[in-house]
């Protein structure tokens, strides 16, 4: 869910980040939609995608923090991982832990209950392990804090990546990355079968969900594994449809329908393989139709906006406290407007303060 900055961007990785939080929005929101405006049956199952806008959002950022961390080395000859740590904390810190405050401070007016145990596990980034050691909680901080789960994988995955990156070497690096994907349904089985108490947060956990931020991370070192191969040549029109249909229309059937049997399996490997043809095609092929409406000022405001949508959205998209968390579609219409004056006050500022230190030879 990071961003690059503006002179660095990748074309349609803004827009997929608007499709991918819209899939977030429409999902979240739905229980707050009236009854009598409600969509029932296969549309409900269709609104209800968010699994596939959050994987979205981790094949995005495998692909682009992978393009920037070999763009460095490439350019240098090595990776300043205190830097890059630095960079990484600037974009992702001040609305976080804004957030945290803001909670913090309902907790202690009496507007939330929320335990200390949920504030200590999102505020390390330990949310999507949390469960397996405190156990599955049903108090309202579970939701108030729910979407700190990809937060904490993707947290995860800047502590882990670039290091093991210049360990490993570019080549490497990708070969594992290869070498990982076809593990990923076999350790989701392994573990539900073999640890009973991470049946709940399979869908979450680092070891259990990273296909697609580790499919990201391997189509952005392709090149330097397989350079000149048939296997890098751009897919055709027809493929990129086929994707596109499978994870907008087919995916949450087949999650609905076959449920833990699907996710468990092949199921994230499936998207993950989808995604992979989506991005490849798009990021070159930016000014066909797709390209174009992806790329669009819409798409791309929104899609610049999706980082403070996803942190902000969780209070507004609930029936649990109809005072202040809106009806819809008032609750959307909040959710946009305290993404923006986040976006405006914590993330622009920080954001150009990175930019400046990208810059400083020093």
């Amino acid at each position: 869910m990071g961003m690059s900055e503006p002179d660095r961007r990748i074309p349609s990785l803004d827009g997929l980040r608007a499709v991918s939080i819209l899939l977030v929005l429409c999902g979240h929101s739905y229980a707050t939609m009236p009854a009598s405006i409600r969509p029932t049956g296969l549309l409900a199952i269709l609104l209800h995608n968010t699994s596939v806008g959050v994987e979205m959002f981790f094949f995005i950022s495998g692909y682009l923090i992978t393009q920037l961390l070999v763009r460095e080395f490439d350019a240098s000859g090595r990776v300043d991982l205190k830097a890059f740590y630095l960079r990484r904390a600037l974009r992702i810190f001040p609305v976080f832990y804004a957030y945290i405050a803001v909670m913090a401070a309902l907790t202690a007016t009496g507007v939330l209950k929320m335990a200390a145990s949920q504030f200590a596990a999102a505020g390390t980034f330990f949310w999507n392990y949390k469960q397996v050691v405190f156990g599955v909680g049903q108090d309202e901080g579970e939701w108030y804090f729910g979407q700190f789960w990809s937060l904490s994988l993707e947290e995860q995955f800047y502590l882990i990546w670039p290091a093991l990156l210049i360990v490993l070497g570019i080549r490497r690096a990708g070969w594992t990355c290869l070498g990982l994907l076809p593990c990923f349904p076999i350790i989701r089985v392994l573990s539900y079968a073999a640890v009973p108490a991470t049946r709940p947060v399979i869908s979450i956990m680092f070891h259990t969900a990273a296909d697609p931020i580790v499919g990201g991370c391997l189509l952005a070192l392709a090149p330097r594994i397989w350079p000149g191969s048939r296997w890098l040549r751009m897919p055709s029109t027809s493929l990129v449809a086929i994707a596109t249909i499978f994870l907008l229309l087919l995916t949450p059937w087949l999650r609905h329908r076959f449920t833990g049997n699907y996710f468990c399996t092949v199921g994230p490997s499936l998207e993950t393989a989808a995604m992979w043809v989506l991005v490849s095609w798009l990021v070159v092929n930016s000014t066909s139709t797709l390209g174009r409406f992806l790329n669009s000022r819409p798409m791309t405001w929104v899609g610049r906006l999706s980082y403070s949508l996803y942190v902000w959205n969780q209070p507004f998209l609930t029936t649990s406290n109809r005072t202040w968390s809106g009806v819809f579609p008032l609750n959307l219409v909040c959710n946009f407007a305290v993404a923006w004056v986040s976006q405006q006050l914590l993330e622009k500022p920080f954001l150009r303060w990175r930019a400046r230190l990208r810059k400083d030879p020093s």
